[in-house]
C-alpha cells in the first residue's frame, strides 16, 4: 500500500509537469513554424530584391555598352583629331610667323639702308 501511495504522490506531481512541458513544447513548435514562415517570407523578398537589382545592373551595363561606350570612343576620336588639327595649325602659324618675320626683317633692313642712303644724299645735297 505504501508503494502505491508513493506512486500516486509521484504521479500527482509529475503528470502536471509533463502536461505543462507538453504544452510549452507545442507552443514552441507553433512559434518556430511562425518564425520559419516569417524567415521564408523575408528570404523571398530579399531574393526578389536581389533579382531586381541584378536585372537593373544588367540593363545599366547594356546601356553603357550600347550607348555610352560608343559615344566615349567617338569623343576620344574627335578630341584626338582636334589635338592633331591644333598641332597642324600651330605648325602652320609658326612657319608663317617665321617666314614673315624674316621678310619683315629683310624689309626693315632694306628700308633702313634706303633711309640711310636718302639721309646721306640729302646731307650731300645740302653741303654742296
Amino acid at each position: 500500500v505504501r508503494f502505491w501511495e508513493e506512486q500516486d504522490r509521484i504521479n500527482k506531481e509529475l503528470i502536471p509537469r509533463v502536461l505543462k512541458l507538453h504544452e510549452l513544447f507545442t507552443q514552441h513548435v507553433e512559434h518556430h513554424q511562425a518564425a520559419s514562415d516569417v524567415i521564408a517570407a523575408f528570404e523571398a523578398k530579399i531574393t526578389e530584391k536581389v533579382n531586381s537589382w541584378e536585372e537593373q545592373d544588367r540593363l545599366n551595363q547594356d546601356h553603357i555598352n550600347k550607348e555610352l561606350i560608343p559615344k566615349v570612343l567617338k569623343l576620344h576620336e574627335l578630341f584626338t583629331q582636334h589635338v592633331e588639327q591644333h598641332q597642324t595649325a600651330s605648325d602652320v602659324i609658326a612657319a608663317f610667323e617665321a617666314r614673315y618675320v624674316r621678310r619683315l626683317k629683310l624689309m626693315l633692313t632694306i628700308a633702313s639702308a634706303a633711309l640711310g642712303a636718302a639721309i646721306l644724299s640729302l646731307t650731300l645735297t645740302l653741303l654742296s
